[in-house]
């Protein structure tokens, strides 16, 4: 018995002490957790603020103090409509000439009496090209994702202000040399830039709002005095400009206008007054960098039935650049005297038009180009056709087909000048736009004196009209000379 009770004594003692031990053990595990935990908490917390002090090295100075300025200083300002070059309505319809009032001087020595020649264009598509307006493009990558965007379904000024307040804590260095490594390969001006950052965006399922202040952010980062506006539904973008816009809605800010890239949806719009950097500079919306030649080509066949020969023309323009275009700001028509084609339209044109007045007496050679483009376009305003004012660089008069007088002029004061090497001024009439050229005055020649010399009027709106001839509603006016200076 003593044995007995020995021995359950011994195996309750031992019992006891390997429950206290796991517990002592199961304590120690705890309480050696408890600091790993606490110690990982303290950890994530630090790593948490080297990051929140990684980013900050990103948002600079400025941004601090614009940021600041962004928290109070927004305003209202007015919307003003666009201002219009000329004011003055252009002829609905061209006027033509009729058989008793001329006969024209044909490029084969023969009188002919002039009626409306037959043209016939025909479009065939050489390239389609790919991308923006043609140009092939490396997708870019954006820092900030569309789902971590600040949601801009409403906006206001605190949503726009922690729009600049996430983006600038953020690296975008290479996103931003990516964006001018793009422009230079395309060799975009100020519109180029803008419309290329707002091409990449549009490739993500960004909101329109948020493509907006996306932007807004990264022209900044590239130095170009750029603005925000907001009404509740929207955000526009406000550009300051070296040259004057027509057409275009603005507001006025310390007596500068800022120019709107969309019709706000009310008469007022916030913004605010002041640059995030001091350094920042207008938009050059001059035409002097359009965008480089793009792949996107289109073959034009015209044929001319002009007696006793009809002529037959292929030519081929970039129609790429015809589409990017179509959403340049309009700024003032001398530019456009100023800006010659691009390859291939410029080859084709020299190519398809040289052989056709090779050899032939200046006063005929000029007389058969005048013709062909009276003839070789459908004629409409610009309000009937875009709604708007437009001027037509060469591309796009063969792109659309149709034009006006300034188009026209545009369009044949280059041919003048690069192929029969004549001196051409532009005659800027309230209304209307025509040529002349510095060439030999024949009796009955309508002209007009500029620095010392004689210019025979050449009006390429005035159907089958010969060298010489100015339309009766602007004969006796005065016009403003532009100088053509291809």
């Amino acid at each position: 018995m003593l044995i007995k009770s020995f021995v359950k004594v011994d195996h309750i003692r031992r019992t006891s002490a390997l429950f206290s031990y796991q517990v002592f053990s199961a304590l120690c595990l705890y309480l050696i957790s408890g600091l790993d935990c606490a110690r990982a908490d303290s950890e994530y917390e630090t790593w948490k603020q080297q990051q929140s002090q990684e980013f900050s090295v990103f948002q600079t100075e400025h941004d601090r103090a614009f940021l600041n300025y962004l928290e109070k200083q927004w305003e209202e300002f007015q919307v003003f409509t666009g201002n219009v070059r000329d004011v003055v309505p252009k002829i609905k319809t061209p006027p033509v000439v009729r058989n008793d009032q001329a006969t024209t001087q044909t490029a084969y020595g023969k009188q002919v009496n002039p009626s409306k020649s037959l043209v016939t264009r025909t479009y065939n598509t050489v390239n389609e090209g790919v991308g923006f307006f043609g140009h092939a493009t490396s997708p870019m990558t954006f820092p900030v994702n569309y789902q971590e965007f600040i949601d801009l379904s409403t906006v206001n000024s605190q949503r726009l202000r922690k729009v600049w307040e996430q983006l600038s804590k953020i690296d975008h260095k290479s996103l931003i040399s990516l964006i001018q490594q793009q422009i230079k390969q395309l060799e975009l001006g100020d519109w180029g830039s803008v419309q290329l950052i707002k091409y990449q965006l549009k490739q993500q399922p960004f909101s329109e709002s948020q493509r907006q202040a996306y932007t807004w952010f990264l022209l900044n980062r590239l130095g170009y005095d750029i603005r925000a506006g907001y009404t509740e539904q929207e955000v526009v973008l406000l550009m300051p400009t070296e040259q004057e816009v027509f057409g275009k809605d603005f507001t006025v800010i310390e007596g500068k206008n800022f120019y709107f890239d969309r019709e706000p949806l009310r008469s007022t719009i916030s913004t605010y007054d002041s640059t995030s950097t001091p350094d920042q500079q207008p938009f050059n919306f001059s035409l002097t960098n359009i965008m480089k030649s793009s792949p996107q080509v289109t073959e034009l066949s015209i044929e001319y039935a002009q007696k006793p020969k009809s002529l037959r023309l292929i030519l081929i323009f970039d129609a790429g650049l015809s589409s990017f275009l179509a959403s340049y700001p309009q700024i003032d028509l001398h530019w456009y005297f100023e800006t010659e084609p691009q390859f291939p339209t410029s080859d084709s044109l020299i190519t398809q038009l040289r052989p056709i007045v090779a050899n032939m007496p200046d006063r005929d050679a000029i007389n058969v180009l005048l013709h062909l483009t009276q003839n070789m376009f459908d004629y409409k305003t610009d309000q009937d056709q875009f709604g708007e004012e437009k001027y037509l660089l060469m591309d796009e008069s063969l792109y659309y087909g149709i034009n006006d007088c300034e188009d026209r002029s545009i369009f044949l004061a280059w041919i003048f000048r690069k192929l029969l090497n004549v001196e051409t001024i532009a005659l800027d009439y309230p209304g209307h736009v025509a040529l002349a050229v510095r060439t030999k005055v024949q009796p009955g020649d309508d002209s007009i004196h500029y620095q010392g010399n004689k210019y025979v009027v050449a009006d390429p709106t005035y159907i089958n009209a010969d060298l010489g001839t100015a339309m009766p509603k602007f004969k006796h006016l005065e016009p403003k000379v532009i100088p053509v200076t291809y």
